[in-house]
């Protein structure tokens, strides 16, 4: 081979290499991250709610000046409620070079993504997946819901402490949300002498026939059940309860919305809410004004976790930088951080510090078990 031809061939590659290390320090026009959610399948009540928060806050960040000076764009992916399909989006969302993913919205998608995730050094912040196991998914893996650690105890110490409940029958989606919890509640609940959870059921994702639960109840007697699952099933469940005439007290997870509340074979069942409260947090009285005057109506949890989860990777940018690693990093820092639901920390595990507010649905509404417990004590 020639020097001349030596030269080209060197050259050329000089050029590729040079087009490359531009391309790669190119002065960055946007920030982008990714969001999986359930927009379909029996998650929807939560992914479509979740949005909502999210493309306001997106809204007002970029009539803000964006982050940094730079808009922010966040690619939405569904999931469909389903594991498999929210690993294809993941994989899709990591290709596109995003810093950071939000979701899934339900435990059973962010078990599945967070692996890709912490492969690829992505952060994944959850605005809804209580799971035990998400704890150990890896140090990019962030939630802002709390731990079915934290739930599952709180409520089977009051299904044995207030409620003063002996036998109880445990009824859990078969799912990685429903069964997470289940094990929690049972480990706790058989810890106090003389207390029997007289049955187990497990019940499908999507289930609308009740009939073989019905017969178990009345055989069993229990004096409570513990219901976990999704909005659909719960109230498809609750109807067919009360349509029985077994008014059995039932104790429920944070899942129930405001649908299944306000329908009347929902009255009386208590459950965990996470502290969202407009009337006493600046933060949340100004989403809650800014989701009416978009949406006209008034907004939930899920929206204001959606919101938040905005929110946090925004300032994380602009206060540390666009890095995966330098979000990671923090986030891992955060420390009474005011959100719309109210203060949030993350320890070591990536999980939330925060309590619920156990609550009961009276009269279509839900109050804190407190508060209805004083007015009837009036």
């Amino acid at each position: 081979m020639s020097t001349r031809r030596r030269f080209t061939g060197f050259g050329f590659i000089l050029v590729l290499l040079v087009g490359t290390l531009m391309a790669g320090c190119a002065p960055r026009t946007e920030h982008t991250v990714g969001a999986i959610l359930s927009l379909t399948g029996s998650g929807a009540a939560y992914g479509e709610d979740i949005k909502r928060g999210i493309d306001l806050e997106l809204e007002a960040i970029n009539a803000a000046g964006g982050v940094g000076g730079l808009p922010l764009r966040i690619l939405m992916e569904d999931s469909g409620s389903d594991p498999s399909r929210g690993e294809t989006a993941a994989a899709s969302l990591i290709e596109q070079g995003v810093s950071a993913i939000i979701g899934g919205d339900i435990s059973s998608v962010t078990l599945a993504v967070a692996p890709l995730a912490e492969k690829a050094e992505v952060v994944l912040l959850s605005p809804a997946s209580s799971n035990p196991k998400i704890s150990e998914a890896g140090r990019f893996i962030f939630r802002i819901y709390p731990s079915d650690v934290v739930e599952g105890t709180m409520m089977a110490e009051f299904a044995l402490n207030v409620m003063g409940l002996k036998r109880i029958m445990v009824m859990a989606m078969h799912n990685d949300y429903g069964q997470g919890l289940k094990t929690v509640f049972n480990r706790r609940y058989r810890q106090t002498p003389n207390r029997e959870i007289v049955d187990v059921q497990n019940f499908k994702q999507g289930q609308s026939e009740w009939s073989a639960e019905i017969a178990r109840i009345r055989e069993v007697t229990p004096d409570g059940i513990y219901l976990v699952g999704y909005p659909g099933e719960m109230l498809s469940f609750l109807k067919t309860l009360r349509g029985e005439n077994l008014q059995i007290p039932v104790v429920s997870s944070r899942s129930f919305n405001e649908e299944v509340m306000q329908d009347p074979a929902s009255e009386g069942v208590i459950f965990p809410r996470d502290p969202f409260d407009p009337e006493r947090n600046e933060r949340a009285r100004t989403f809650a004004e800014s989701y009416r005057n978009t949406y006209g109506e008034e907004p939930n949890i899920w929206a204001a976790n959606g919101a938040d989860t905005v929110k946090l990777l925004a300032e994380a940018i602009e206060n540390m930088g666009p890095r995966p690693n330098e979000i990671r990093k923090w986030l891992s820092q955060v420390r009474d951080w005011e959100g719309a639901c109210g203060l949030l920390s993350f320890n070591s595990n990536g999980d939330v510090d925060k309590l619920p507010v156990i609550s009961i649905v009276h009269e279509g509404q839900f109050i804190s078990f407190k508060e209805y417990k004083e007015a009837r004590g009036r």
